[in-house]
């Protein structure tokens, strides 16, 4: 059984607070389900099965959380945002056993997030357009993951 951390104030949050009904049981679901790095495979039957709803709601709800997951390219996979940080595991230290586990999972899955990008900064990859990684490259410490969309705002 995985044990997670869960902030208390996200009640308070204001995206939180304006997710529909579903949205948040949703976010909930895929933040318990998914992997060590936050990665979760798609299936909306399951989701369905276990929620107690229709594969549609499913489908409509993820398209309300777009701000707190991205969605993979073919549609199969997702990855929770910040969960590797909300999760206490930065920075990661790739010595740790826990650790290397979620890099390893990093390397599978980023290559499926072409709207998804790592990049080096001083030793870390994350904000900052500077060299993105490509698929299969090993990586030593992630600090964050965040959209192309983002990362051209700041």
């Amino acid at each position: 059984m995985a044990y997670r951390y869960s902030d208390t104030l996200k009640w308070q949050d204001e995206w939180f607070v304006d997710l529909t009904t579903i949205e948040k049981l949703l976010f909930l679901y895929l933040y318990d389900n998914c992997d060590i790095a936050g990665f979760f495979e798609l299936s909306y039957r399951k989701i369905s099965f276990d929620l107690g709803c229709k594969e549609s709601e499913i489908k409509g709800a993820l398209e309300g959380l777009n701000k707190g997951v991205f969605i993979s390219d073919d549609g199969k996979c997702l990855l929770v945002k910040n969960f590797i940080k909300h999760q206490k595991n930065l920075p990661l230290n790739p010595d740790n056993k826990a650790h290397m586990g979620i890099l390893k999972r990093v390397s599978l899955y980023i290559g499926k997030f072409n709207n998804v990008t790592l990049d080096y900064q001083e030793g870390y990859l994350g904000i900052g357009a500077l060299k993105p990684l490509q698929r299969g490259t090993v990586i030593n410490t992630v600090y964050s993951i965040v959209s192309i969309e983002e990362r051209e705002k700041k």
